[in-house]
């Protein structure tokens, strides 16, 4: 009985937004200015765009675009958004987990096992992660699997 608690609680942790964060730094401190002072999102989209449009090479930028889009709703944006940073940045963990939650809320959860597989393999002790896998595993009814 106490596992099957644990679980829950572990599956209500996932109905939050994504977790994971760019760090202090990664972006220029004038543009990071520009993002703190945003009034809302919907700032924070157009500045994001306007950044991602003069640096489409900036994962940084990507990330934190699929993160707004993610707050949004905008899911396949997001998605769009994360896998641009993992193109530009492979080793960027919170772009691989943040992927597979938004394929996990657009019911895709093989993919976001994927993103999570990918994503374990760069951090295997994140408490995140591992709850966010266990979620995927016990919404396939795999209860098994997510108390591993």
């Amino acid at each position: 009985m106490l596992k099957i608690r644990t679980l829950f609680v572990l599956v209500a942790l996932l109905v939050a937004v994504p977790a994971f964060a760019v760090s202090s730094g990664d972006l220029p401190e004038a543009d990071q200015a520009r993002l703190d002072a945003a009034a809302d999102d919907g700032a924070r989209l157009a500045i994001l765009e306007q950044l991602a449009a003069e640096r489409p090479g900036d994962a940084p930028v990507q990330f934190l675009l699929g993160n707004t889009l993610y707050d949004l709703g905008q899911l396949d944006g997001a998605i769009a958004a994360y896998r641009k940073a993992i193109e530009l940045d492979g080793q960027l963990l919170g772009a691989h987990v943040n992927l597979g939650s938004a394929l996990d809320e657009t019911g895709k959860l093989e993919d976001a096992l994927a993103a999570y597989e990918v994503a374990l393999t760069i951090d295997d002790s994140d408490a995140r992660l591992l709850c966010n896998v266990g979620g995927v595993y016990f919404q396939k009814r795999r209860i098994d699997r997510a108390l591993e």
